[in-house]
């Protein structure tokens, strides 16, 4: 496999990438933060039609940017959950329509997972290493153990570490829930920052 179309579109981004021979070749993304701030957080059907309305223009810009057409794309993966379901819709039926369109196989990626090896776009790191991955319901703490399996040593299903990573903002009057805002300019780096969340 030389040519990989990735589509991801699990919830309030979408994006397409291109690698050629596992090297990342061409990068797009669309973000829909602008668009959900005026409701404090994702609304599903908003953000399903917003992937719908940016994931074509956005796949001719990643062709472009990356010298390719779709005619030299030896393959296509495309998340398939977790995610929204509308969201995830459409990046699996843009994946779908293009697979039969030029005869390719057609690839589904668990969004987490795609979490753990996408370390290793941009640096080498060896088998095995551990990673682990919080989103809001969902932790897992995961040892690699070979480049085609994943063990995973944990998985909680738990609100314990990731809820709170999108609830804190609108606690704390942040303007959408999650995302770089609440997490990378609220706290300056090493300093130990607490607070009593509602019901303590």
């Amino acid at each position: 496999m030389n040519t990989l179309l990735a589509i991801e579109s699990s919830c309030d981004e979408t994006s397409l990438a291109i690698l050629k021979k596992g090297q990342l070749s061409g990068l797009t993304i669309s973000s829909q933060i602008a668009l959900h701030q005026p409701y404090g957080g994702v609304v599903p059907e908003l953000a399903s039609r917003q992937h719908l309305s940016v994931i074509h223009p956005l796949l001719n810009q990643t062709l472009k940017e990356s010298g390719v057409a779709l005619a030299d794309l030896d393959a296509i993966a495309v998340t398939v959950g977790p995610g929204l379901s509308g969201s995830l819709l459409v990046g699996v039926a843009v994946a779908k329509m293009l697979g039969a369109l030029l005869s390719i196989p057609v690839y589904g990626v668990n969004h987490m997972e795609g979490h753990l090896y996408s370390v290793r776009l941009e640096h080498e790191v060896p088998f095995p290493y551990l990673c682990l991955v919080c989103s809001e319901d969902t932790l897992r703490s995961s040892c690699s153990r070979a480049q085609a399996a994943t063990r995973f040593s944990a998985r909680l299903v738990t609100m314990r570490l990731g809820r709170p990573l999108t609830r804190w903002p609108r606690w704390s009057a942040y303007p959408i829930q999650g995302g770089p805002l609440s997490t990378n300019s609220r706290v300056p780096r090493g300093t130990l920052w607490l607070t009593n969340f509602p019901g303590q």
